[in-house]
């Protein structure tokens, strides 16, 4: 398992490498669950890790997308992207607005564990869209970061099933969702790819806080140990 620290600009993003994260991603905590940074940003995110580790990047919620935000370039080092499905199911032929976007191997489709209330679409739509496109992942989070974590929303055994799905297609699965140190073990048990975290490295749980080096590195070491001890090859019970 892999550990994805957000990271909202260069400061933090240095802080998340010296803590040894596997992953970094770029987002904007005060924009919401995938809030989008500044282009400025991102470059110089990408610009600092050097190839170090791979670099992902949200951009907001797929209805943005659709008005007036663009997509990043593939030149822009970016080596995954994503974008939120709140209100998408309200949105005339949206599979077809996707399949024109060109996501690309880039993209991690997102899932919303609390998509009821959302207006999102299905799980299984958009996992099937994924397959389709030749997504590189799905991510399983929360939009609503006052409405309940993953742990609260989605049992064990659906996130197995979740596990499940992915291996069969060949995607990746990453986990998120106001994640806490004490839910690692029964995460660890469903055997994700990545597990993804904010606020639980900011100082005082805060994800609008500051990301510290010290709280990465915990994560970290407590992931790879975790790992050590969770047996592969889980299936959906």
């Amino acid at each position: 398992m892999k550990l994805l620290v957000s990271v909202r600009n260069e400061v933090e993003a240095a802080k998340a490498l010296s803590g040894g994260c596997d992953i970094l991603d770029i987002k904007e905590p005060d924009r919401g669950s995938l809030g989008r940074s500044a282009p400025e940003i991102m470059e110089k995110i990408v610009q600092l890790t050097s190839n170090r580790v791979p670099v992902s990047a949200a951009l907001g919620e797929f209805t943005d997308l659709f008005s007036h935000e663009c997509i990043p370039s593939p030149r822009s080092g970016l080596s995954y992207i994503k974008a939120g499905t709140a209100g998408l199911r309200n949105v005339p032929n949206w599979q077809s607005k996707l399949r024109s976007m060109n996501l690309g191997s880039r993209w991690v489709a997102v899932i919303y564990a609390d998509h009821a209330d959302l207006a999102a679409p299905d799980p299984r739509e958009l996992y099937d869209l994924a397959c389709e496109l030749g997504s590189a992942g799905i991510l399983i989070d929360t939009c609503n970061k006052h409405g309940g974590r993953l742990v609260d929303r989605m049992t064990q055994n659906e996130l197995f099933k979740w596990r499940e799905r992915t291996r069969e297609a060949g995607l990746f699965l990453a986990l998120a969702g106001s994640l806490r140190l004490e839910d690692l073990i029964s995460v660890a048990e469903v055997s994700p790819d990545i597990v993804a975290v904010r606020g639980a490295v900011c100082h005082y749980g805060n994800r609008t806080g500051e990301v510290g080096e010290s709280l990465v590195r915990l994560w970290k070491e407590r992931l790879t140990t975790c790992s050590s001890q969770t047996p592969t090859g889980l299936v959906a019970r």
